[in-house]
């Protein structure tokens, strides 16, 4: 993914998240959870393995886990928005 390439997704989804409860799948640096976090109620962020975390701190209502994608340990309903710029790159 070009560096950036990523921001207007987020800043779209800026939009649709205020207040809600929002899964960052597969995102290439925190920079879009940052800006979800401003007007959602939480951010869980999702990589593939726990070393592909990220070096800077992530704002208090941002979470991280690791887990492949066939292995999301979530159920219907955990999330009202979710984010997964990796397949929006994969399309182009």
């Amino acid at each position: 993914m070009n560096a950036g390439a990523h921001i207007p997704t987020y800043l779209l989804c800026e939009r649709l998240a205020k207040g809600g409860r929002v899964l960052d799948l597969y995102p290439p640096d925190l920079e879009g959870a940052r800006l979800l976090a401003g007007t959602a109620k939480s951010v869980h962020v999702v990589k593939r393995q726990a070393n592909e975390y990220f070096a800077s701190d992530p704002p208090e209502n941002v979470t991280r886990s690791a887990a492949a994608p066939e292995a999301l340990p979530f159920g219907r309903g955990a999330f009202d928005l979710i984010v997964c710029p990796l397949l929006a790159d994969e399309a182009n």
